[in-house]
């Protein structure tokens, strides 16, 4: 039979006490409670756990023993359900965030200020990779939740729809595409095009709107760095699809153009991903709301 902390807690009382009657008291209980739940522990353990000294009790080698274990044991008790009632009114915890690395660079720096001011006393921390990477570290319980571009995910994993992103087709200043004034998609069939990484939302996007369409562009590369993609494209050798914020400069100096489409923009869905038991702590669902807030916004965050 494991320790009674019950039984341990009137035995812990009557010590510090130094009586049954006010070990009663505190506990709100009787006093002959008190004495048959020390009698339960000194006959279970075989020992004394206090004598009487005149009027008063004392504690046997026994006793003394367990009381020291018993107050460090309620010591610890107490401060764990402190610690407890700070996580419930964010006096304290942590948040472990994953997104991908357009918006670990244009979006959460201003979501992380706002965050941060209202609830100073949480930590956060903030993780960026491709949208599968992102989801895998919720899945592992690396991240509490992370904002990926949409993908499929397993039955475990919460999803709230975030906000949609554009994705503009570009090409270099002295490609043929630059100098007309919309292209259709069957316009792409058979051109050069670089992609981002395997699991990057954005190439999910791009493949899965190309096999609507039936086209079939040449792909000629796959890159994780859109610096390295926007100097490809710049240099005529491809197409490319990217966040227009990631190009802001070089569409400012006319190394790349932007190329609208007939058939209407390309569009990235993306959602906050979560576990169930995630959404349990305060803290997580604190950044929640803060992301929630900043759903609509405008990209204001972004740099000029």
């Amino acid at each position: 039979m494991l320790l009674n902390l019950n039984q341990l807690r009137v035995f812990y009382m009557a010590a510090r006490e130094g009586t049954y009657h006010r070990a009663a008291e505190v506990l709100h209980i009787t006093q002959p409670a008190v004495s048959q739940n020390i009698k339960s522990l000194e006959t279970y353990y075989g020992v004394g756990l206090f004598h009487k000294v005149g009027r008063s009790m004392e504690l046997t080698h026994a006793g003394g023993i367990l009381f020291e274990y018993a107050e460090r044991i309620f010591e610890e008790a107490e401060q764990a359900e402190q610690a407890i009632r700070e996580l419930g009114s964010l006096a304290r915890g942590e948040v472990r965030v994953g997104t991908t690395k357009i918006f670990a660079r244009y979006l959460m720096p201003s979501i992380m200020t706002a965050f941060c001011e209202r609830y100073p006393a949480i930590s956060v921390g903030l993780d960026e990779g491709s949208s599968e990477e992102m989801v895998r570290s919720v899945e592992s319980h690396r991240n509490h939740l992370a904002v990926v571009g949409r993908m499929d995910y397993s039955s475990r994993t919460r999803t709230q729809h975030y906000r949609r992103v554009v994705l503009t087709l570009v090409v270099g200043a002295a490609h043929p595409f630059a100098h007309r004034g919309d292209v259709r998609w069957a316009d792409l069939e058979g051109q050069p095009l670089i992609v981002r990484e395997s699991g990057s939302g954005s190439r999910r996007a791009v493949t899965a709107r190309l096999a609507k369409e039936g086209v079939m562009p040449k792909i000629v590369m796959e890159s994780g760095s859109v610096d390295f993609i926007k100097r490809y494209v710049a240099e005529g050798r491809s197409l490319a699809f990217l966040y227009e914020p990631d190009m802001r400069e070089e569409l400012g100096a006319g190394k790349l153009v932007p190329v609208p489409l007939a058939e209407g923009e390309l569009t990235l869905e993306t959602d906050i991903i979560f576990l169930a038991d995630a959404y349990k702590s305060p803290p997580v669902r604190a950044f929640l709301k803060v992301l929630e807030e900043s759903a609509t916004a405008a990209w204001s965050v972004l740099p000029a």
